[in-house]
């Protein structure tokens, strides 16, 4: 007979698949459902937050999204292993950034004095100094840099994509983001226009495997 732990994993597994098909609504019940039949399992706790994250990305819930972080926080106090820490910084991270993309920030100015951002940018850098293993920490990476780009921050940006390819040159959304912010540079580079533009044009053939 399959034990609870083993149980609640496999459910977690199916909720995971529900949410890469965009099936919110299915996705939110089954973790509800979930979290009232395991309310003290350490595999529940560690999972809902994230989760809840995700949910409310997809479904655009702001509250769902802010439940989420807010479970993710109480986590934390609860002094976690490193891997742990480092995965919940990364979640809520990711929650901060769901409430920003929420709502528009046509302005630079908005975006840099937004409490969201901050926040994200806050637990990404916590997320890092907490060893994470490298797949997690090459998320992060690409991650941080993409919320550093939405600042006009595009160097530090491009320190993030070139960090995450150290560890994984293969990483498609690293590279494919590292060309679109070298094209940036090469728009403002003067003579050196070509050059950039050449550069960031390989950088794109490696994304799509030419």
């Amino acid at each position: 007979m399959m034990n609870n732990e083993s149980e609640v994993e496999i459910q977690l597994d199916h909720i995971a698949n529900l949410i890469s098909q965009d099936n919110a609504d299915t996705a939110l019940k089954m973790m509800e459902k979930l979290r009232f039949e395991h309310p003290e399992d350490s595999t529940v706790i560690f999972g809902e937050p994230g989760v809840l994250i995700d949910i409310g990305g997809i479904s655009k819930d702001a509250q769902i999204v802010t439940d989420g972080i807010h479970k993710g926080e109480i986590f934390l106090k609860a002094q976690p292993s490193d891997e742990q820490k480092a995965q919940m910084h990364y979640n809520i991270a990711n929650g901060y950034g769901t409430l920003f993309s929420l709502k528009q920030h046509k302005k630079v100015a908005a975006r840099l004095n937004n409490d969201s951002l901050q926040k994200a940018k806050h637990h990404w850098r916590q997320a890092l100094k907490s060893n994470p293993g490298s797949n997690l920490k090459v998320r992060i990476l690409v991650n941080y840099g993409n919320r550093l780009k939405l600042l006009g921050r595009t160097l530090e940006a491009l320190y993030c994509y070139d960090n995450a390819l150290k560890i994984n040159p293969n990483h498609s959304v690293a590279i494919g983001n590292r060309a679109m912010a070298k094209s940036f540079f090469a728009d403002i580079s003067g003579a050196f226009q070509e050059k950039a533009y050449v550069e960031a044009y390989r950088s794109e053939e490696r994304r799509v495997g030419k």
